[in-house]
């Protein structure tokens, strides 16, 4: 028998067999409908053995006509592949199913060779990747009941000298004598410290109920990209490898959505056919969370060809949990990963049930963007300044949400209320630009007067909410205010100065005149969309501890004399806004009362400027990710498809 002290899993020749069951079919065969082809299955089970790093120097699969007690393989093959192994220089087999205690000690004894099944190369593995002391304690749980159910004469030591379940040690090492007696005792200590670990869970859980936040549960098939996903939402540095199992203690993290709202995104342990019920019932404690959550997303990597298979393997185990019938009213959220990995044709044909709500994801890098008309740009300057020429010259028109074009005369800089006669000029470059959130909001408003009056200039002090620095803005104020309320020391990483309880005079760096570039912006993006450079504009941006939404104070001065009467009636007339008239208590509109989740552009406190002729003043409120963002890209895409693009 092969001794594996010192050894590294690396250093270890392992063959791996896959079993096939015929059963009067073609040898290669699927077995049933719908069931996995025999070649995807032994590359599973090849993927089982490599994520523990172990030297797959062989592969094979035997078609079996049926099972033989003694060996389960019959004789025939059981001296082909004592040939290959002898050969090979072979030192560990692993059967792919389920062997009964005799028929691993019989293959062991014929082959001369270390032999581990299904389970307990699973629960190696699950040994190898645990890193919390729950984790610890439920893989040595499920190792323990395994052995106690393989209980044979020759075979009753249970030894960790490797990690993992202990397994790739065997007869000829030093063993420990362990009766069922023992097995058992150590099983109800072991239990009874999970317990334990659960009751704190529990009380964590509880305490989560308290504080109003929904738990939502990235669940899929192992290695279907879940924690990658969880990594990129939340921030977050969990261990996320192309192999079977890279995560298997559940994660949480609080993250803060675009709305505003916080949730608990939990990572859990990826699903598996053919689990070993030992396993199952060990990490129970890991799937509560997933029973406990308020919304499930399922990602599935959709390249996979068993990917209909893994799906059904994964909602088989939440339904044996109670847990779809427990989210019937929320449903499941369905992730489509992997899906460049498709052609065409596939990703055409992919589809989930009709009752499920579909999310595509795939890789930048490798998309054809001749398979779309248009294409939206909102994940910063360097990705559109290295994508967006790729995606126009494929005779894509790209809206783009980022600087990165803005200032480029040859590219039209777009609101659609002001200016959507440029968009014509996408045609120079395939490229239309989505302005700056706060000038957007701005010039709906100034457009109407700057043509019935004329602006002279614009003096502009802006307010602008937390969400125009992303996630990351949003989190940085909740978290510094939720320190402040607690009397705890408050960090600083997205923004120069405390911004709880504050404001900042500072958004962008400083330039060499003593502006900030989001000023300077102000300035640009004025001019070039009302076509005036004649216009002057001078801007002061501040950040204040507001999640959503832009408020600015604005003073015109304009080149001819008005009424007020006029300018009201004027503005309630233009597209966009919504004018509140009165100047009296309460009766204006605010960024986190009136604008936030709203598509329109509000002003109120309309006034003359007693310090100047022919001066008005203005306070400009709107939604900075609706009509700054989000809003006005759909509106240009509107326009472009209407307009240009209809025999496209």
């Amino acid at each position: 028998m092969s001794d594996f002290t010192g050894l590294k899993n690396e250093d270890i020749a392992t063959i791996v067999v896959h079993p096939n069951i015929v059963n009067g079919k073609e040898a290669g065969e699927l077995r049933s409908l719908g069931d996995r082809s025999v070649a995807s299955e032994l590359q599973e089970v090849i993927g089982l053995a490599t994520a523990i790093n172990l030297k797959v120097d062989v592969s094979e699969i035997i078609n079996l006509s049926k099972v033989h007690a003694p060996h389960f393989f019959g004789s025939g093959i059981l001296e082909k592949l004592k040939i290959l192994i002898e050969a090979e220089n072979i030192t560990l087999a692993v059967i792919n199913t389920q062997l009964s205690a005799i028929q691993q000690r019989n293959l062991e004894k014929y082959w001369q060779c270390k032999v581990i099944d299904r389970t307990g190369l699973i629960i190696e593995i699950f040994g190898a990747r645990a890193r919390t002391h729950e984790g610890g304690l439920q893989v040595e749980l499920a190792a323990l009941s395994f052995q106690r159910s393989r209980l044979v004469r020759s075979w009753t030591h249970l030894e960790r000298q490797r990690g993992g379940g202990g397994f790739l040690g065997g007869p000829g090492e030093r063993q420990i004598e362990l009766d069922r007696r023992q097995l058992d005792n150590a099983i109800i200590q072991l239990q009874k410290q999970l317990k334990k670990v659960r009751n704190t869970r529990e009380l964590h859980r509880n305490a989560r109920k308290r504080v109003p936040y929904p738990i939502v549960a990235l669940v899929g098939y192992t290695n279907a990209g879940k924690s990658t996903l969880f990594n990129k939402l939340s921030g977050a540095n969990v261990m996320s490898q192309d192999m079977l199992f890279a995560t298997l203690d559940p994660t949480m993290r609080q993250i803060v959505l675009p709305s505003g709202k916080n949730i608990i995104l939990s990572d859990t342990v990826g699903f598996i056919s053919n689990l070993p019920t030992h396993l199952i019932e060990a990490f129970k404690s890991t799937l509560e969370e997933v029973q406990s959550a308020d919304l499930i997303l399922h990602v599935r990597d959709i390249s996979h060809a068993d990917a209909d298979m893994q799906r059904t393997d994964v909602l088989s185990v939440l339904s044996d949990l109670d847990i779809t019938k427990h989210k019937e009213q929320f449903g499941l959220i369905e992730i489509l990963n992997k899906i460049d990995l498709l052609d065409d044709k596939c990703i055409s044909s992919t589809s989930c049930d009709n009752d499920q709500k579909t999310v595509k994801i795939s890789e930048l890098s490798k998309f054809d963007f001749e398979s779309v008309d248009i294409a939206f740009f909102s994940a910063g300057g360097d990705i559109s300044k290295k994508y967006v020429p790729k995606a126009a010259a494929a005779n894509c028109v790209v809206i783009d949400n980022t600087s990165a074009f803005r200032y480029e005369s040859n590219i039209p800089l777009v609101v659609p209320e002001v200016n959507s006669s440029d968009i014509q000029q996408f045609k120079k470059t395939n490229i239309i630009a989505n302005p700056n959130c706060s000038t957007i909001q701005m010039v709906v408003a100034l457009k109407p007067i700057h043509e019935m009056y004329g602006i002279k200039r614009v003096n502009v002090a802006t307010y602008q909410s937390v969400s125009g620095s992303g996630r990351s803005g949003i989190e940085e104020l909740a978290l510094q205010t939720s320190s402040l309320l607690n009397a705890k020391t408050i960090e600083k990483n997205i923004y120069p100065e405390q911004i709880a309880f504050n404001c900042i005079p500072q958004i962008d760096h400083f330039m060499d005149n003593g502006y900030t570039k989001e000023e300077m912006k102000m300035v640009w993006e004025t001019k070039k969309i009302l076509g005036d450079e004649s216009v002057q504009v001078n801007a002061t941006t501040v950040r204040v501890p507001v999640f959503f939404g832009h408020s600015e104070a604005v003073s015109l001065e304009l080149k001819t004399k008005f009424q007020m009467s006029d300018v009201i009636s004027l503005l309630e007339k233009s597209p966009g806004l919504i004018v509140f008239p009165d100047n009296q208590e309460g009766q204006y509109p605010t960024a986190a009362v009136t604008a936030a989740a709203s598509d329109a552009v509000y002003v109120g406190r309309i006034r003359r400027d007693i310090s100047m002729d022919n001066g008005l003043n203005l306070w400009i409120v709107a939604d900075n990710v609706r009509k700054g963002a989000a809003l006005n890209s759909i509106q240009i895409a509107e326009i472009l498809i209407s307009k240009y693009l209809s025999n496209h």
